[in-house]
C-alpha cells in the first residue's frame, strides 16, 4: 500500500488513544470528560485526513517525477494542474488560452521532460472537502473520485452532470489558431473539472455523508459551538467510515500511479522497436 496510507493508519493512533480514555458508561460525574474527548478526538481526525491528502498528492507527484517522463507521455492534466493549479486563467481571457494551447503544442512536439511541483497539486484550503477532494483526484485524471467510490462501495449514483467551460464557438476559435482539437478539449475538461458542478445529484450520500459529517463537527468545535455533541458510538463509527474511505483514496492513487508509469514504459518500447523496425528496412 502507498506510504501516506501507512502513514495516516500511524497518525490514526492518536486517537486511539483518546478513544481509550473515554469512560465506558456514561455518569452524571464524567459528562463532560466524554464530550471533551469525543470533541478532541474529532478535530484530530480531521487534521490527519488532511493531511493524508496533502501526503498523498505529495507523493503521486514524487512517484511520477522519479520516471523522468516526456511532455507527450505525461497525462495533460497533470501538465495543466502544474502550470494553473487553481483551474484560474486572466479573468478567463481567451489569450491565456491561446497561449496556454500554443504552449502545449510546442511541448509536444519537444517532447522535453516535465518535473511537476508538487505543492501546485496538495492544496486542501484548509478544509478537506468533497469538493476538494474530487478536485485534488481530478487533477491525476480521475474525475469525480468519490462518486466512483460511492458507486463501488455503495451501488450509489451521484455523479453530476457537468457544465462545459468553453462555449462552442470559442472552442472553434481556438482548434482554429492552435490546430489541435484535442488539446483544446482536454484543456477543457480540466477547467470544467475545476468548476463546481450542477448540483441536480444528492451530495450528502455515501461517502460525502461521511465527509459532510465530519466537516460540521469539526467546524463546530472549531468555532466555540458547545451545544455540538457526539457520543462515543458516533464517533468510532465515523472513524471507522473515514478509514475506508482513506483506504479506497490511497488505492485509487497508487493504480492511477501505476497505469501512468505502465503506459509511458509501453510507449518508450514501441518507440524503440519501430526505431529497430526502421533501421533494419
Amino acid at each position: 500500500m502507498i506510504n501516506s496510507y501507512n502513514e495516516f493508519v500511524t497518525r490514526l493512533a492518536e486517537v486511539d488513544c483518546l478513544i481509550a480514555l473515554i469512560p465506558e458508561k456514561p455518569l452524571s460525574a464524567n459528562v463532560k470528560q466524554i464530550d471533551s474527548l469525543c470533541r478532541a478526538s474529532i478535530v484530530l481526525l480531521c487534521s490527519h485526513l488532511e493531511g493524508f491528502l496533502q501526503d498523498l498528492m505529495e507523493e503521486v507527484v514524487e512517484e511520477i517525477n522519479q520516471v523522468s517522463l516526456g511532455f507527450k507521455d505525461l497525462p495533460l492534466e497533470l501538465y495543466l494542474q502544474h502550470k494553473c493549479p487553481k483551474g484560474h486563467l486572466t479573468q478567463n481571457n481567451f489569450d491565456s488560452l491561446l497561449t496556454l494551447g500554443t504552449e502545449i503544442r510546442m511541448f509536444e512536439n519537444s517532447n522535453m521532460e516535465i518535473k511537476l511541483n508538487k505543492k501546485n497539486f496538495s492544496k486542501t484550503e484548509g478544509n478537506p472537502t468533497a469538493e476538494v477532494i474530487n478536485k485534488l483526484f481530478s487533477a491525476f485524471g480521475i474525475p469525480e473520485v468519490l462518486d466512483t467510490l460511492n458507486y463501488e462501495l455503495f451501488q450509489l449514483e451521484t455523479k453530476e452532470v457537468p457544465v462545459s467551460f468553453l462555449r462552442e464557438d470559442e472552442k472553434k476559435e481556438l482548434c482554429n489558431i492552435v490546430k489541435y482539437s484535442d488539446i483544446i478539449e482536454r484543456v477543457d475538461i480540466y477547467l470544467t473539472q475545476k468548476r463546481n458542478g450542477s448540483g441536480k445529484k444528492d451530495r450528502n450520500a455515501g461517502v460525502y455523508n461521511t465527509i459532510n459529517t465530519l466537516l460540521n463537527f469539526r467546524n463546530n468545535i472549531a468555532h466555540g459551538n458547545k451545544g455540538i455533541r457526539i457520543s462515543t458510538v458516533e464517533l468510532i463509527e465515523l472513524k471507522e467510515q473515514i478509514m475506508v474511505l482513506v483506504k479506497a483514496l490511497a488505492e485509487k492513487a497508487e493504480s492511477r500511479i501505476n497505469t501512468i508509469i505502465q503506459a509511458s514504459v509501453s510507449l518508450r518500447q514501441a518507440a524503440v522497436s519501430a526505431a529497430t523496425s526502421a533501421a533494419m528496412i
